[in-house]
């Protein structure tokens, strides 16, 4: 490995998946989700020093809970390098914000992954609202 002087080292990788539609297929608008984007950006800034969004993807989740059937969304992917220590330090913050954009976002789940662990906190169903 090269030399890189006193350049700081943060080798773990933190993936977050912001959603643009609830578990139900409805979406949640640009607006709100770009409100979560930026908490997201704002939690991750201040404890874990720094992070990018990057523009919306597709993607596809299996609901179980509702027999199988397939969510579509356009998520944003936010990610940031930190350390190890950082994450133990500020994981109550990062799961406190994950279930508060779950909840109100009405997810069945949110996923996240740690370097090449993926990670799921799920909700219960409630009914279609």
């Amino acid at each position: 490995m090269p030399d890189w002087g006193d350049a700081k080292r943060q080798s773990t990788l933190l993936v977050l998946y912001v959603p643009s539609a609830n578990r139900f297929g409805k979406a949640l608008g640009v607006k709100q989700q770009q409100r979560w984007v930026r908490t997201a950006l704002r939690v991750l800034g201040q404890t874990m020093r720094g992070a990018t969004a990057f523009p919306r993807g597709l993607g596809v989740w299996r609901d179980d809970a509702r027999g199988g059937k397939l969510v579509w969304d356009r998520p944003v992917i936010v990610q940031c390098y930190t350390t190890e220590d950082a994450l133990e330090q500020h994981a109550a913050t990062l799961r406190k914000f994950l279930i508060e954009m779950g909840a109100a976002t009405m997810q069945g789940a949110v996923g996240f992954v740690i370097d090449r662990d993926f990670y799921e906190i799920s909700f219960p169903l409630d009914e279609e609202q």
